[in-house]
């Protein structure tokens, strides 16, 4: 018996039941509810970039990505500069050279000033950064024979804040003298932890 070749609408028609078939394999595999996903089966790689919205996630998970812990780009640094001054301060006087206010959360601070003695002899200065009550000193020497003899000082401090706080920088001389190019950084973290660490 010879077999003949099927007709194109046969051929038309068996294509049109393959498809239907795909269509409905997949809708079956398809995921409709969360009851279908085992936990900790979606990764991030999973996700297409930029389809979430904030209403797919919880309050408690838009806090710390509010507040950096969640995600490095909630994460921000404030600076605050001020290039020249106080100028003409008087020996043995602690003055304010800079104020940094900053809202509630977790931050490292980083501070620098130079301060240059006026007059002759040999000169100290200290400056001292408080963040909120977390206070870090700095010493140098800034003035020797009457030359104006720059010192550049540094301090730091990682500090957690209930609310808005001030972060404060003040200095003193034993000579009269000068500040400039100060500048208090405050960069937001996730969170801080202050320990005692020897050598």
């Amino acid at each position: 018996m010879k077999l003949r070749a099927p007709s194109p609408a046969l051929v038309i028609a068996f294509i049109a039941l393959l498809v239907s078939l795909s269509a409905t394999a997949y809708a079956a595999t398809r995921i409709t509810r969360s009851s279908q996903i085992k936990n900790n089966i979606i990764k991030s790689v999973d996700i297409r970039d930029k389809t979430l919205s904030t209403k797919d996630f919880s309050k408690t998970t838009l806090k710390r990505i509010d507040s950096g812990g969640g995600s490095s780009s909630a994460a921000a640094a404030v600076e605050g500069v001020r290039k020249v001054g106080p100028l003409g301060n008087p020996a043995n006087s602690l003055r304010g050279v800079a104020t940094l206010t900053i809202t509630k959360g977790a931050y490292v601070i980083t501070a620098k000033t130079t301060i240059s003695g006026v007059g002759n002899g040999t000169g100290t200065g200290t400056c001292r950064l408080d963040s909120a009550g977390d206070v870090d000193q700095a010493d140098t020497t800034v003035n020797i024979g009457g030359a104006s003899t720059p010192g550049t000082m540094y301090m730091q401090s990682a500090r957690t804040l209930g609310g808005t706080g001030a972060i404060s920088l003040e200095c003193a001389s034993s000579v009269p003298w000068n500040a400039t190019n100060t500048s208090i950084i405050a960069q937001k973290v996730g969170s801080t932890d202050k320990k005692e660490i020897g050598g």
